[in-house]
């Protein structure tokens, strides 16, 4: 009876040290993610500020090497690093909010550009978040194609398809699509009023989406040789013009956020 009731009592001593270490691995668990969810949300905060204070200009001509914006010294010798590329040359798949026409003819874009493309290299040039609308400046030839095809239908489509591609393309060697350029092409290549107007909605030469990334390095110098310690990435908006930011507002709006890894 007596071993009984020592058995008992150690499985229940063994019991309530594992309900409790359970409890303290809990209470650290939800620790970290309040203060990574903190950290997250200050982050967001210097970056839309700081899109704030060049809002009215070319978000890519205040970039520097890799698209690095700024870095920052955090108060306890950690560092900051972030990087904006633009991303509104990837199609958006996601089909809510989208109405009938527009939700159809993201399916018929996405069952061309499938035709030319591997799947691997297919799901790099999609996104769920964003505008409808694709970014003559990145867009691959593969994208621009299909759009223009699914607007103007038949032989002639595929014939101005291609035109609008190669020179969009090879402008782009030269520097950036200027506004109108999709209009000019489109009429030039035979569109008529209504396929223009649609064509120069869905292929624009002002993209509004980027890709940001925020590498978090630790205490000391950081450079190349210095990995960082954890990246942050998401899809943020910032329109030049400032429009629908309003007065005093950040002209910068975060899409999602995600914790990449411990090199991105």
């Amino acid at each position: 009876m007596v071993l009984l009731l020592s058995i008992v009592f150690a499985l229940t001593a063994a019991l309530v040290l594992d309900i409790l270490s359970a409890q303290r691995v809990s209470a650290h668990r939800l620790l970290d993610s309040y203060q990574e969810h903190q950290a997250a949300r200050g982050l967001q905060e210097i970056i839309s500020q700081w899109l704030t204070t060049i809002r009215g200009q070319d978000l890519s001509e205040s970039l520097g090497e890799d698209g690095e914006a700024f870095r920052l010294r955090l108060a306890d010798g950690s560092s900051v690093r972030v990087r904006l590329h633009e991303a509104q040359g990837r199609v958006l798949t996601n089909l809510s909010g989208l109405g009938p026409d527009d939700a159809d003819l993201v399916l018929e874009v996405v069952r061309s550009m499938s035709e030319s493309m591997e799947p691997e290299e297919l799901s790099t040039w999609v996104r769920s978040v964003g505008p409808l609308a694709i970014s003559a400046q990145t867009a691959p030839a593969e994208a621009i194609k299909a759009v223009v095809a699914a607007v103007v239908p038949g032989r002639e489509g595929r014939a101005l398809a291609e035109t609008i591609a190669d020179e969009l393309l090879a402008q782009r060697r030269s520097g950036p699509i200027p506004r109108g350029r999709v209009a000019e092409l489109s009429n030039e290549g035979g569109a008529s009023n209504d396929q223009r107007i649609r064509l120069t909605q869905l292929i624009t030469a002002d993209p509004v989406l980027w890709w940001i990334t925020v590498d978090l390095f630790d205490r000391g110098p950081s450079g190349p040789a210095s990995p960082p310690r954890v990246t942050y990435g998401g899809y943020v908006t910032f329109s030049a013009s400032g429009q629908g930011a309003g007065v005093g507002r950040p002209a910068g709006r975060f899409l999602t956020w995600q914790r990449m890894g411990p090199e991105g």
